[in-house]
């Protein structure tokens, strides 16, 4: 309603989905799940014009 626009990050503990991947033996399915989850937050991010 002020114009502006919040976004809140979740933290994650594990560092990245890199270290993820290594510790736990990620599938590639699990992989493609975060990848995806992080691929939409970027689509709608950039469908409203936010520079990140």
């Amino acid at each position: 309603e002020d114009g502006r626009l919040y976004i809140f990050l979740e933290l994650v503990t594990q560092k990245s989905l890199a270290s993820l991947y290594q510790r736990y033996h990620l599938q590639d399915s699990q992989v493609s799940v975060y990848t995806r989850q992080i691929l939409n937050g970027l689509k709608y991010l950039h469908d409203r014009g936010v520079i990140h």
